[in-house]
Formats: structure tokens, sequence, C-alpha cells
């Protein structure tokens, strides 16, 4: 299994390609399709699927023209299907051309085991970013995708309207009791590992 990560938008949120047997699944696309579909192209595979860690624009962005290129379906948690279909409510009003910048969900992702095609995988509901936040553990290869859940060194704001903060500690529990080699890829940054969140974290050591 191969991670390549595509740096994208003007918030320069992490699109990950997830490469295993040939096939690919995209996760959190959030702008720049164009680059994105070159990567793609380049891999000589296909893909199977658009993962949507949240429902943030930032993080869908390129979602809608990835689909229609490959004839993928878009998944994200049903709570955050919302603000896939309409980004404006679930951001600061500064950002006027949201209101034109939603799609539609063709699947909804609630936690537990989910396989598609190629790729098993576990879903972890973690919210606290958003309501429908979740990560992605693909625990044969010990690794995970954790959006705006966790960063490198903190966590992800929880003071946007559509934000739970007061599930965030809960939500940074069940990472924590993932195995500390576990490689994270975050939705914004550099990637690290559960050891190294759990040894300097300043949100993980409240825990």
């Amino acid at each position: 299994m191969e991670v390549k990560k595509a740096v994208v938008g003007i918030l320069k949120t992490n699109c990950y390609l997830l490469i295993k047997d040939k096939a690919i699944l995209i996760i959190d696309p959030g702008d720049e399709a164009e680059k994105i579909s070159s990567l793609i192209y380049a891999s000589g595979f296909l893909p199977r699927a658009i993962l949507l860690t949240h429902g943030h624009w930032d993080h869908f962005g390129a979602s809608a023209a990835l689909r229609d290129e490959f004839g993928v379906k878009i998944y994200v948690h049903e709570l955050d299907r919302p603000y896939v279909n309409d980004p404006y409510e679930c951001t600061f009003k500064d950002f006027p051309f949201l209101k034109d910048y939603g799609t539609y969900v063709d699947e909804l992702l609630t936690e537990g085991s989910m396989t598609i095609e190629e790729f098993s995988f576990e879903v972890i509901h973690t919210p606290g970013h958003s309501r429908g936040s979740c990560c992605f553990y693909f625990p044969d290869k010990k690794i995970l995708f954790s959006g705006d859940v966790l960063f490198r060194g903190s966590i992800g704001r929880v003071d946007l309207p559509c934000s739970e903060p007061e599930k965030m500690q809960q939500s940074l529990k069940k990472l924590s009791s993932l195995p500390d080699d576990v490689v994270v890829y975050p939705g914004h940054g550099m990637s690290t590992t559960i050891e190294i969140e759990k040894q300097y974290n300043p949100y993980f050591s409240a825990l």
C-alpha cells in the first residue's frame, strides 16, 4: 500500500491517494482537481471512491469534478452531509463564494468496518472539529487518515458553527488507544505517529 500526498487549495489541504493492488482511494480532494487527476493518470491506476474525513469546503472542493471524471462515488459521514450540500452553513461568513460551492453526496459513512473493493478499513467517528468528522484507519498497514481532528502537535479548531468542542476529548481518547506505531496522515501539515502525539501533543497529555 502506497500513500501519495498533494497539497491543494488556499488553505493547503492534504489530499491523499491511497494505492493498493492497482486501485486508488482519493481522500479529501479539497481543490485543484486537475492537479489531483494528473497524479492519478501518472500512476496508471483508477480510483474506486472519494472519501471525505469531514464536510468542510477545503476538503471536498474538487470532489464533484473528480467524480465526473472517474465515475466514482463521494462518501462522507451522515452528520456532515449538510455541509457538503451547503458549505456556507458550516464556516465563518468570510467566503461568499461558498454559496455556490456545494455538491451532493453519494454514500454515507457510519462508524465501523468498511470495504470498498480492494480496500478494507475502519471508519472511526471523531466529532469535535465537525459533527461528522471521521478518521480512516487501516489496521493491517497501521496508517490513519485523521482529517482535521489530529495534527502534528495540535488538533483542529473547534470554534466553527458545526463544531462540537465538548466531544473533542472523547475523540482524542479513541485515537490514543491505537497502537503507538500507527502513522498519522492529517488534513494539514506533516505526518506523525500516535506515539509522537502521546509524547508531545499538549492535547493528548490532558487525556
